[in-house]
């Protein structure tokens, strides 16, 4: 594979939550410059381990024999309309992640995580264009408080059962991420119910049989 160097870079923009810059990097195929977004002010091209810097969580709660997952829905400036997505947000400074997830899920949803797991460690979530790392975790909800928003933000909290997940997913507007980690969710649940029926249905034709028997 072609070596490639880093060659130059600048600092074009520097903002609260982002940074732009401006990278030359050169290789046995000529030399290329790349404008690059990253959230850290030493980004991951200069060859510095840098923490996560956000993360993202799926809440679902399980009621009266059935599974509920929890969705918000909220304006994107960048796209200028509303879109469904799993609660998410940027770890502090020397925030354990986790932490974070459960901070956000409280802050957005105001749900208090019954329990939460780490489901993916950190991946990049755009790396055509930046440096950005997330976690991901999903969270069983114990119970509800009211949501924390910031000034000026506005959540909409969408309950869904998970047999009509498959029905949001098709017809609207999702962040990608959200949407996989969704799918991959269904998916397990799915899963694990129908191994319980398997389960229920062979302790019934053995103790059918057994019975027989006597």
């Amino acid at each position: 594979m072609d070596k490639i160097q880093l060659k130059d870079y600048s600092k074009v923009y520097d903002g609260k939550f982002l940074n732009m810059y401006k990278a030359s990097f050169k290789g046995e195929k000529g030399e290329k410059t790349y404008e690059i977004v990253s959230r850290k002010d030493s980004p991951a091209f200069l060859g510095v381990a840098g923490k996560v810097d956000a993360i993202k969580i799926l809440p679902y709660l399980k009621k009266d024999g059935k599974i509920f997952v929890y969705l918000i829905r909220e304006f994107r400036f960048p796209i200028a309309k509303q879109i469904y997505e799993l609660p998410s947000g940027l770890v502090d400074e020397r925030e354990d992640p986790c932490d974070s997830a459960r901070r956000e899920l409280l802050e957005e949803i105001g749900a208090v995580a019954k329990n939460i797991e780490k489901v993916e460690t950190s991946a990049y979530s755009s790396a055509g264009m930046s440096d950005e790392s997330l976690e991901f975790y999903q969270a069983e909800v114990d119970h509800f408080e009211s949501q924390k928003l910031e000034t000026g933000e506005y959540i909409e909290i969408v309950e869904v059962e998970l047999k009509k997940l498959d029905e949001y997913l098709v017809k609207e507007n999702f962040c990608a991420l959200s949407k996989l980690q969704l799918r991959i969710f269904q998916l397990k649940m799915e899963n694990l119910i129908l191994k319980d029926k398997l389960k229920k249905l062979k302790s019934s034709k053995i103790r059918q049989k057994n019975m027989k028997k006597s």
